[in-house]
C-alpha cells in the first residue's frame, strides 16, 4: 500500500511540474505606458507592461484586474504565449483614477505564477482635467446670485444651500410723475399712472 502511495505521489508531482506548479516566474510590477490618458470618442486604450522574471521553462497563469468593472483578463505565461516582460492592453470608457492589479492565479489547468503588483493610471476627459466625482459635483459651492441689468435680486428668494434665487424688475429710484387726474401706483410686477385716487 505504501509503495502505491509513493508511486501516486511521484505521478502527481510529475504532473504538477508539467503544468507549471513549480514555476519560477515572478510578477514584480505593472506600469501603464503613460500615467495619464485622455478619452477620445468615449474610449481610452492603455498599454500596461508587466515586469518581473521568467524563463523558457515557465508555464503559469495570471490575471489582471483593471478596476473598471470589467471581468479580469486571464492569461498564461509560457514560451509560446509570451514571457516577462509582457504587454497587455485595455480600453477604459469612463474618466477616473484606476488602480490596476496583476496577480499570479490558476488559469484552467495551469497553476498560478508567483508574485503580484499594482499600478495607477488616470483616465481624463479632453482638455486634461479629471472628471469630478458625482458626489463632489453635487456639493460644490453655489455661485453668488447675479441679476442682469434692469433687474434686482429679491433678497428673500436666496437659498444659500442650493444657490437658487429670483430677480424682479428694478424699480426706478423716484416715483413717476402722473398727469392731472391720475395717481401713481406700483405692484410687484408693474408701475404706472391710473385714473382715480
Amino acid at each position: 500500500m505504501k509503495t502505491r502511495s509513493a508511486a501516486a505521489v511521484a505521478f502527481f508531482l510529475g504532473c504538477a511540474l508539467a503544468t507549471g506548479a513549480m514555476a519560477t516566474a515572478k510578477i514584480e510590477k505593472i506600469e501603464p505606458a503613460s500615467p495619464s490618458v485622455t478619452l477620445e470618442g468615449g474610449k481610452a486604450t492603455v498599454k500596461f507592461t508587466i515586469g518581473g522574471s521568467s524563463d523558457d521553462k515557465d508555464n503559469c497563469g495570471f490575471w489582471v484586474d483593471y478596476a473598471d468593472g470589467d471581468s479580469p483578463d486571464t492569461r498564461v505565461l509560457n514560451r509560446s504565449e509570451g514571457l516577462l516582460p509582457r504587454v497587455m492592453e485595455h480600453t477604459f470608457t469612463k474618466p477616473g483614477t484606476y488602480t490596476v492589479k496583476v496577480k499570479g492565479q490558476r488559469v484552467k489547468t495551469t497553476l498560478g505564477c508567483n508574485g503580484e503588483a499594482s499600478g495607477v493610471v488616470n483616465i481624463v476627459v479632453p482638455g486634461g482635467a479629471k472628471a469630478a466625482p458625482a458626489a463632489k459635483a453635487a456639493t460644490a459651492t453655489p455661485l453668488a446670485p447675479n441679476c442682469p441689468d434692469g433687474w434686482q435680486l429679491q433678497a428673500k428668494s436666496v437659498d444659500k444651500k442650493t444657490g437658487a434665487f429670483a430677480c424682479a424688475s428694478k424699480l426706478p429710484e423716484n416715483k413717476l410723475e402722473c398727469g392731472p387726474g391720475l395717481t401713481y401706483y406700483q405692484t410687484a410686477t408693474a408701475l404706472g399712472c391710473r385714473k382715480g385716487k
